[in-house]
């Protein structure tokens, strides 16, 4: 069996039925007949495979069993000959509907009066020939898309289609335009990139005093073409050119590319004819399939051709310079390739004969050639932007230049690709692609399935089994699937791999894929298993967990392992005890080298072999903490604590989910319910041991969430009795952040510096970022700025390397300092940063991505960039977030100070009385509070902030003191604290009113 994309025909004649009730049976069998034999011979003539007959209906297959690049354009073009064929054969009396499909299907072996291909698409294509009228061809969507302009279809329509819900969209089939698929359209620019020193050499084999051939050699897609088409613009005045085609099917296709360039000699239209126009030379009506060749014998006949072409391309050569281009020569037939080595031989003058082929057609005739490579990852981006005529994200550029190798093809079909589904979207004068991964769009699938159907057998087989190993592979590791390694200097030969050292790649990613994709899933299973076994025989170290972790998951994949392992359940159970096993090693592995996201897919991937497993949840719950994924967090642990029966065990986790929900606090889009963590609180301080290192974690979650000091001095109590850094840790963040909240910052201060005493007994570098953040923030609100701000670069330094989540939390750092200290200028530099960083940071929902972006909008506005400020804070709001007002407001409360907007900052005012604006890192809040009372006049509310907050030595000090100085027209008051901002270095902060 394989898996193949083909096209589907169905067939249907209309009124046979009615007929044969008025003819004799034997009349009605032969009538039958007649419709068998003519309706086979079309469907051979395009290439296709009659599947059945069934009564008087036709099912035809294009595309399998052997695949075919063009396989939507032969079934719709022997749809068309089907029903000029019925037309001659029955004129009116009988009628065809006929329904065309494309799609995957699996191809078996036939058996006698059944189906060799099977799948969804097959089903779509008989609903089609239902819906069909007399004399109708309905095409399906994909078959549609994959022909684009080379036929003409009505508008798009649904027909209704037994278990399709909401039924099957066709078109109606007009007539063919071309005989294959023009290049480019969906809105691409056709544009020529790189190849100058491919065109020299084209320009100069051109300048020739004889019959002269050339040859251009290149894999498909490549650009063979275009080079051409490029040629003839650049040829000198006068140059004569003619061009033709060999088809890959058809009628009359022996000399198909001499009948293009007959047909431009004579300027032989269609409506002209032929005949006339050869008149004195009808020999010649051979080259267009005409019977013109009388009583000679065939092989006379051919002879005389020869010596007409001859002539022909003589008189064209004594004309002057020309250039004849024969294009596609890897589908020449024997008799063309004979008449063009006779013309080269015999023919007179300056003619160029320029051919094009795919690697590996032998026979054709001796000359230049010259070898097409693929474009240079430049020269690719560069064709990207032009066809586009606008440039494409710098990311998404890089991905479609990875994804098509320099083929210039592929990189067309990818972009039309995503412009049909819509993935390709106008930003800002460019364009923006949604998506995260590329498939393999229809048309690069058929030619690279086709390419690999050339192969004989037992290289095809060797290519699936280096497919299902890797983009690389040994050939010690192939023979272990295919028993040798014999093929691989037939795969090279072909240019389907390149030998390397130590191993062989893939010439092409596409072809890799492609290859895979024709297995069917349970043999691919079935390899991986045996590649993982060979490979665990040979190397079961660390290093080849991620692989062996992927192999033996492929073997028990869910989706197929029923069918892979039927009747062997006990190798079933075997691998997947060895998929789990490596599963679990790889992303522990992948975790101690903080990469999140491979440690997470690992582990789900282990999920869905053992769903019941509580352990394996924990582990999964634990990443996405790492990732500050609120929601997958609380959803893991939730099934974490459904699996697990144990109270002490219980208590752990309850202990877990308080702390990381407290400590990791704002990595929900929508603020979350605190109640619900309040509860759990309580749930790990009534399930854990007292003095336990899980009742100390409630203790921690306690602390930050209902500020409560004396949790957190017990909790650093247990920590130290027990020698627990991590939660000692954890425990002197909790006391500094609250005594932060209760204006004590001198305690904040001690308390962080003994947590930084603590960093050369710490590994983990999430831990070791967070202590140089919470030490930063204690020192801003001693006012310690260029303290502060040594901690925020040493932060910035071990969490912008760890994840793009951390990143933004290292840009927030520095922002919050900058914000701070009223260096609008240094935070407006680094508005490109945080935005790159947010755009990176997307998926996760921490609140520092629209806190960023307004903390760069209020830089903008205190340096008069109106337009730039609101263009951030516009981008801030589309983020989305909910609840978040104690990290927000402040910032747009200054904003509207800046922009002396009072109205707004009385409602944000009033706003606050729902939340706090004392927030342990950001003690720039409570400036901005201060300075928002004076400025509405709020006097009364002013002073008795101001009071608390007029603490000598402190970031607040300056601040308070002002607003004392204002609220009681206190002069001195108001010296002494421009005094204060001047000695700490906030210029800014001290030219406000």
């Amino acid at each position: 069996m394989e898996r193949k994309l083909a096209t589907l025909l169905f067939a249907d004649l209309v009124g046979s039925t009615a007929l044969g009730d008025k003819l004799d049976p034997e009349h009605a069998r032969d009538l039958l007949e007649q419709f068998y034999d003519a309706m086979e011979a079309e469907i051979a003539l395009g290439g296709g495979t009659v599947e059945k007959f069934i009564g008087d209906a036709v099912v035809a297959v294009f595309g399998a069993p052997a695949a075919q690049e063009d396989h939507a354009e032969r079934a719709l073009q022997t749809a068309l000959w089907m029903l000029e064929r019925l037309r001659k054969l029955f004129g009116d009396r009988l009628a065809l509907r006929i329904g065309v499909n494309s799609g995957e299907v699996v191809v078996g072996r036939p058996r006698e009066g059944s189906s060799f291909a099977t799948g969804d698409a097959v089903n779509v294509a008989a609903r089609l020939e239902q819906a069909a009228a007399p004399g109708q061809v309905l095409v399906g969507e994909r078959t549609a898309t994959l022909v684009g302009d080379a036929f003409e279809f009505g508008e798009p329509s649904t027909v209704e289609a037994k278990g399709k819900k909401d039924g099957v969209v066709a078109r109606e089939l007009r007539r063919m335009v071309a005989p294959r698929r023009p290049r480019g359209g969906h809105g691409l620019v056709s544009t020529f990139v790189g190849r100058e020193r491919e065109l020299d050499w084209l320009q100069q084999v051109s300048v020739t005093d004889e019959a002269r051939f050339a040859l251009v050699v290149g894999e498909p897609g490549l650009g063979k073409t275009a080079l051409v088409r490029e040629l003839r613009e650049r040829l000198p005045a006068g140059t004569i050119f003619r061009l033709g085609r060999c088809l890959s099917y058809g009628r009359s296709v022996t000399y198909s590319p001499l009948a293009d360039v007959l047909r431009q000699e004579l300027g032989l239209r269609e409506e002209d004819s032929a005949l006339e126009k050869i008149a004195g030379n009808e020999i010649l009506g051979l080259t267009l399939g005409l019977d013109v060749a009388g009583d000679l014998e065939p092989r006379a006949a051919v002879l005389a051709l020869q010596d007409a072409w001859v002539r022909l391309v003589s008189d064209i050569g004594a004309r002057g310079p020309a250039v004849v281009v024969l294009e596609d020569l890897h589908w020449a037939t024997e008799p063309l390739i004979e008449l063009l080595a006779r013309v080269l031989s015999d023919a007179a003058g300056p003619v160029l004969i320029l051919g094009t082929t795919r690697p590996g057609r032998s026979g054709l005739p001796s000359g230049e050639t010259l070898i097409l490579e693929p474009l240079g990852d430049d020269e690719a981006g560069e064709l990207i932007d032009r066809a586009l005529a606008a440039p494409l994200d710098a990311e998404a550029r890089e991905l479609v230049v990875r994804h098509a190798e320099g083929n210039p093809f592929f990189v067309e079909e990818v972009l039309s690709d995503l412009l049909d589904r819509e993935l390709l979207t106008r930003r800002q004068g460019g364009w923006a692609l949604d998506a995260e991964a590329l498939t393999i769009p229809d048309s690069i699938q058929g030619v690279l399935a086709a390419r690999i159907d050339l192969l004989d057998p037992p290289a095809k087989d060797a290519l699936l089994a280096g497919a299902v190993i890797g983009r690389s592979f040994s050939t010690a590791g192939l023979a272990a699937l295919v028993g040798s390694a014999a093929e691989v200097r037939t795969l090279v030969e072909r240019g389907f791999v390149r030998p390397t050292e130590p191993e062989l790649v893939f010439k092409h990613a596409l072809t890799r894929d492609v290859a895979y994709d024709c297995l069917p899933r349970a043999e691919r299973a079935r390899r991986h298993a045996a590649y993982a076994d060979w490979l665990e025989g040979e190397d079961a170290s660390d290093g080849r967990a991620s692989t062996l972790a992927y192999h033996y998951m492929e073997a028990v994949d869910p989706e197929i392992a029923d069918l892979a392992w039927r009747d062997r359940d006990q190798d079933a159970a075997r691998l997947r005890a060895s998929a789990l096993r490596w599963l679990r090693r790889a992303a522990e592995l992948a975790l101690a080298r903080f990469d999140l996201d491979d440690a997470l897919g690992l582990l789900e991937r282990a999920a869905e072999l053992r769903p019941d497993d509580g352990e394996l949840w924990h582990s999964i719950a634990r990443v996405t903490a790492l990732k500050f994924d609120g929601t997958a967090f609380w959803e893991s642990m939730q099934k974490t604590l459904d699996l697990t029966a144990d109270p002490g065990e219980l208590g752990e986790l309850y202990a877990e989910l308080s702390f990381e929900s407290t400590m990791r606090g704002a990595m929900w889009k929508v603020a979350p319910d605190w109640a619900i963590v309040v509860g759990w609180i309580r749930q790990a301080l009534e399930h854990a041991q007292p003095d336990t290192r899980a009742y100390a974690y409630g203790l921690v979650g306690k602390a930050m969430l209902e500020d409560d000091i004396p949790a957190a001095e017990r909790a650093i109590a247990i920590a130290e009795r027990l020698d627990d850094v991590e939660l000692l840790s954890f425990g002197l963040f909790a006391h500094s952040a609250n005594a932060q909240l209760t204006a004590d910052f001198a305690t904040a201060s001690e308390l962080a510096l003994r947590r930084l005493g603590l960093v050369r007994r710490i590994n983990d570098p999430d831990h070791l970022a967070l202590i140089h953040w919470g030490s930063a923030t204690a020192e801003l609100g001693l006012g310690r700025l260029e303290d502060a701000e040594h901690h925020a670069l040493r932060h910035e330094a071990i969490a912008a390397r760890l994840t793009p989540h951390h990143e933004v939390h290292a840009i927030g750092n520095l922002v919050t300092l900058d914000e701070a200290a009223g260096r609008w200028d240094r935070l407006h530099e680094r508005t490109e940063w945080s935005e790159r960083a947010v755009a990176a940071n997307a998926d996760t929902p921490c609140v520092y991505n629209p806190r960023n972006l307004l903390a760069s909008a209020v830089a903008c506005a205190a340096l008069g960039l109106d337009d730039e400020a609101h263009r951030l804070e516009a981008q801030e709001s589309a983020l989305g977030f909910e609840g978040y007002e104690f990290w927000l407001d402040p910032l747009r409360a200054r904003l509207a100070l800046i922009r002396g907007k009072l109205d707004r900052v009385e409602a944000l005012l009033d706003g606050s009385e729902k939340w706090s604006w004392q927030v342990y890192n950001f003690v720039g809040s409570i400036a901005t509070r201060l300075d928002a009372f004076v400025a509405v006049g709020r006097a009364d509310e002013a002073v008795e902030d101001a009071e608390r907050y007029a603490i000598p030595g402190t970031y607040l000090e300056p601040f308070a003191l002002r607003t004392l100085g204002i609220a009681r027209a206190d002069s001195a008051l108001v010296v002494q604290a421009q005094k204060r901002f001047e000695a700490m270095g906030l210029e800014w902060y001290a030219t406000q009113k």
